[in-house]
């Protein structure tokens, strides 16, 4: 995560920490951040298959070399039996998270590693790179920090936290348990205050 972008949240924490809010940087739900992520990277690209012809997943089914626009044609391509596996994956993630609420109300989480990225339409998405914290990372690898909400069902309010010196705006995910949206735009109404409200860029 670029070091910028890490201050910016680790001051909007500490603004709510100040408020008396309880804050544990150490909680989190029991499993990991790379699992929820493959799982989440494996269903969404089965779901944006719907729009690719038969044909043509057969042939990406294909696809054996180890690059990141195989691997992403072999999940366009997945079987229903590799779904099912996926989607088991995710209903026991669903019941992690299910007890991870008991205890807290919500979870911060990242928006993306970096600032909004330049448009590049030069390669397919999963052939893009982005420069992270100076080293170039897959293109979808900025999707990391959605997974867990985008895999779970689970409500997420973004805020701006900040701004980079270059002026683009740094947002935090509340994260939230299940069918609990208003717990998660309440806490962003309150977080927002705290912040300094919402960046106004000149001219609007």
């Amino acid at each position: 995560m670029e070091p910028e972008v890490r201050s910016l949240l680790e001051r909007a924490v500490a603004l709510l920490a100040g408020e008396g809010v309880r804050v544990d940087p150490e909680a989190h739900p029991d499993f990991s951040l790379e699992k929820v992520a493959d799982t989440f990277l494996a269903l969404l690209q089965s779901a944006l298959a719907g729009g690719v012809s038969r044909a043509t997943i057969e042939q990406y089914a294909t696809a054996m070399e180890d690059t990141p626009v195989a691997r992403t044609k072999r999940l366009f391509a997945m079987r229903h039996r590799e779904w099912l596996s996926y989607n088991e994956r995710r209903m026991q993630m669903r019941k992690k998270w299910e007890e991870f609420f008991t205890k807290w109300d919500a979870i911060l989480l990242p928006v993306m590693p970096c600032a909004a990225i330049l448009h590049d339409h030069s390669e397919p998405q999963a052939g893009r790179t982005a420069w992270v914290g100076g080293e170039q990372r897959p293109c979808w690898d900025l999707v990391t920090w959605m997974a867990p909400a985008g895999a779970c069902y689970l409500p997420v309010t973004v805020v701006p936290v900040g701004c980079l010196d270059d002026g683009l705006p740094i947002g935090v995910q509340i994260v939230g348990p299940y069918l609990e949206d208003r717990t998660t735009l309440d806490i962003a109404k309150h977080l927002l205050a705290l912040v300094g409200g919402c960046p106004q860029p000149p001219g609007f």
